[in-house]
This record gives C-alpha cells, structure tokens and sequence, in this order.
C-alpha cells in the first residue's frame, strides 16, 4: 500500500493455535494472554489480547484453535525486511509452567514481496513449487477407506487424519511414544520433528510427520 511514496502493509492475525506439552490430566482448558512483536523498518511494535481477561484454551488437539480473531497487529511503513513473533502466557496457576512454543517468522524484501509472501499480512501467497507438488498429493488411509489431497495448511499426517473424521491412536504428537505409528504401504514423509527413536522404512509416526510422495498408510 504505498502512501505518498512509502510502503506500507498491515499484519493481521487470523487465528492462533497453542501446543501445550504438559497440562495437566485433570485440566481441561487453560487460560491463556498473547502478545505480538512486529520488527519493520528500524522499529518493534508490540500489541497484547485480548484486550480484556483472556482466551480459555483447551490442550485437545480439535479445540486448541482459536479462530476468526482477525486483529490487526502492526499497519504502517514497510522496511527491507518484516519479523513477526507470538507469544502465549499461561495464567492458571494449576498449570503456570506450561511450555507453549513461541512463534517467529521472517521475511525479506521490498514491501510487495513481503506482502505476497505473509500470506494473512495482505494478498493470497504466491505458492511455491512444493506447494503445487503437495496439491497433487493424495494421502490413503487403507483401512479406514479414504483417501483425500494432502493440504499444506496441515502440520502433520495425524492432523489430516483428525481433519476428515478420523481418529488414530495417538498420545505424545511429537514423535517419542509411538501410540501412532502405522505401517507405511507406499511413499515416503518428511518428519517435522526428528522422533526420538525412529522407526523402520516400513512404519511412520504419523503424529509428526508429513508427506513427502503419494502416500498410502494403514490408519
């Protein structure tokens, strides 16, 4: 958005989604506050929500996604370069030392090409070439019977999974217990988090894991 010759763009946060490690069994929801650090052109700007009390989370998979907020963090002068970062502060005090990953990005260059490239700051991305091999992967769950295209939006195989109804076993999602390990009929995944102790060619932990092929699991 140029304005008198100077660049400008608005970083807007359309949703939020809490990976929470350690609540506890007997907690359902915690009680969460965010703040976000935008760093453009020199300077940060920061903006804490909600903007009263706070936003009750479960740490379930299906409801840890707060969605629809569509709150502007930073409208103003673009520099070379863009760095947005989230951060969740936990206030129950049940459940206080709980890890929640904190969220960086960075991007570069002039304020059109961080505009396309943000995606949620302004324009639709321009998709990469993964992305448009990822729109012709299709993931098959053999013994569930279904299979559906592989969507970029999705973090891990398990997610998909939960997205269209079913339910794996799973419990760590981050690839050290194996409840979720399926026996990999064809293709090959990339891992998002290295497991702990990783399984043969034949098998997949499907709680951290993507796919890197047309795929085809026993789930």
């Amino acid at each position: 958005m140029p304005d008198n010759g100077v660049e400008r763009i608005r970083v807007i946060l359309r949703w939020i989604q809490i990976k929470d490690n350690k609540e506890a069994v007997w907690d359902d929801e915690g009680e969460f506050r965010f703040r976000s650090k935008i760093t453009t052109a020199g300077d940060s700007h920061e903006v804490e929500f909600p903007e009263q009390g706070y936003w009750s989370i479960s740490d379930h998979p299906r409801r840890n996604k707060v969605d629809k907020i569509d709150k502007t963090l930073y409208e103003g002068e673009a520099g070379d370069s863009l760095v947005v970062e989230l951060f969740g502060v936990e206030l129950d005090q049940l459940t206080a030392n709980d890890h929640l990953e904190d969220y960086r990005r960075e991007f570069f260059g002039p304020a059109s090409v961080l505009t396309e490239e943000a995606g949620p700051c302004g324009q639709a991305p321009a998709r990469s070439a993964q992305e448009e091999l990822a729109g012709e992967m299709e993931v098959t769950f053999a013994r569930s019977g279904l299979t559906v295209p592989w969507d970029n939006s999705f973090e891990t195989i398990l997610d998909l999974a939960e997205h269209h109804g079913l339910s794996p076993a799973y419990s760590c999602r981050s690839g050290i217990c194996h409840t979720c390990i399926c026996e990999l009929v064809e293709g090959e995944v990339d891992y998002t988090e290295e497991p702990l102790d990783p399984p043969d060619d034949t098998c997949v932990l499907i709680c951290c894991s993507k796919p890197k092929s047309k795929l085809v699991i026993e789930a």
